[in-house]
């Protein structure tokens, strides 16, 4: 850009005026070296709100002659009418896309320059002015800010304290509400251990009521497991310890009994009574390592070879 151009960009204000669109009114000073129009607000320096209009419209810049260059994807950026790629602007020219319509305009800094009703590039004189306004502006709102809090510490410290602090009888009435909530808590939970220890008792009556059952039919060896299992769970259970040493007692008795019947029957050669006898005590017999199980196993073993023809 040459000086005199320079200097005569210097000496004019450039305006863009829009007089029709969602902006229609506005009037926007021009700056150089460049201003985009457009929907953006990140990347344009003058920002439309016509839907229509592209991101990034179209831009002017300043160098030999003020151009207008189309920025839009689809090239609906128009001049006079005509599809604008570099055109140069006159004064009076008009821009338009979407629904909106610019006029480009020129005026000389001497004269007064419209009131603008949109965004523009401020002159330096005009950004220490704004400076100024918002600094006083944060001043006047820390001041009132700092005033609230004044107040609000003064009317805390004014306060009566007996807003804040519960009286006698409200004390009183939280201390039975929660002696009551205890109690209630206390009987829920005796009544659970209560719920509990009869389903326990009952296990334990269950097991003891079916091995007595056996011990009355002669059934020892049953007896036995259940009074056990009757033990295990209650260690104190009295009457399963003493039918269970009952039941221990009459199981060796009667695995005795079989031994002699065995030996009996095998002396009287009948070999078939005599087999069966041990067999039944084998039965009984719940250690293996024992020797009553040896001796049975090996009698059995012998009657079954005599019952077999295996003596002669």
């Amino acid at each position: 850009m040459s000086a005199l151009k320079y200097n005569i960009f210097k000496a004019i204000d450039f305006l863009i005026k829009v007089e029709s669109g969602p902006d229609k009114g506005r009037v926007y000073r021009l700056l150089p070296p460049q201003v985009t129009l457009g929907r953006d607000p990140s990347t344009c320096q003058i920002v439309l709100g016509d839907a229509k209009v592209s991101r990034q419209q179209c831009t002017i810049k300043f160098k030999d002659n003020v151009i207008c260059e189309d920025l839009s994807t689809r090239k609906t950026t128009l001049v006079n009418g005509h599809p604008c790629r570099r055109t140069i602007l006159k004064p009076g020219d008009r821009i338009s896309f979407g629904d909106t319509s610019l006029v480009f305009e020129t005026r000389s800094k001497a004269q007064p320059t419209p009131e603008l009703g949109g965004q523009t590039q401020p002159t330096e004189e005009a950004r220490n002015k704004s400076e100024g306004r918002k600094k006083f502006r944060l001043f006047l709102i820390a001041i009132i800010a700092l005033f609230g809090v004044v107040l609000a510490l003064q009317q805390e410290n004014s306060a009566p304290p007996s807003e804040n602090l519960a009286t006698q009888e409200d004390l009183n009435k939280q201390i039975e509400a929660s002696r009551e909530r205890a109690s209630l808590l206390r009987d829920s939970r005796e009544e659970k251990i209560k719920l509990n220890d009869k389903k326990y008792l009952y296990s334990v009556e269950k097991h003891f009521i079916s091995g007595f059952r056996d011990f009355q039919n002669g059934r020892y060896g049953r007896a036995l497991d259940s009074f056990g299992t009757t033990i295990a769970t209650d260690q104190t259970h009295a009457r399963a310890q003493q039918y269970a040493k009952s039941a221990r007692k009459k199981q060796g008795d009667l695995i005795d009994t079989h031994l002699r019947d065995g030996e009996k029957y095998k002396n009287k050669m009948m070999f078939n009574r005599c087999a069966a006898e041990y067999e039944k005590a084998l039965v009984l017999i719940t250690n293996v390592n024992s020797k009553r199980y040896d001796l049975a196993k090996a009698q059995l073993t012998e009657c079954r070879l005599l019952k077999t023809g295996g003596y002669q």
